[in-house]
């Protein structure tokens, strides 16, 4: 856990996720956000990686982002989500005394059209 401007931050990788149903890992991440948050310290903010696809998901009072991918093709994502075509994508997030302000889903690929 990190403190950024007076709010608490739980920041993890993302593969101690395990359970997924149906392929979908967002029951899993809830689950587990709840139990580190009671376990280990409560949290505002959490943010990971490892899945390849880009989430913002809120469970009780944690905002919860998941971290896209700069690359569009690789074999975690097709084998594993069965999305191989996603568009490269990170976070860009806006942060202040008042917690999160901003959030964006940024492209990072070439293709204006989509």
């Amino acid at each position: 856990t990190d403190d950024v401007m007076g709010h608490r931050w739980f920041l993890f990788h993302g593969d101690q996720v395990k359970s997924a149903s149906f392929g979908i890992p967002w029951y899993g991440f809830a689950k587990r956000l709840l139990g580190w948050y009671t376990s280990i310290e409560p949290f505002e903010y959490a943010a990971s990686g490892h899945w390849h696809v880009p989430v913002r998901q809120t469970v009780n009072a944690i905002t919860h982002w998941g971290a896209g991918s700069t690359e569009s093709a690789n074999t975690f994502a097709q084998e594993f989500l069965a999305s191989g075509g996603q568009r490269p994508s990170q976070w860009l997030l806006f942060a202040g005394e008042r917690g999160v302000t901003s959030e964006y889903c940024v492209y990072v690929d070439k293709d204006k059209d989509q």
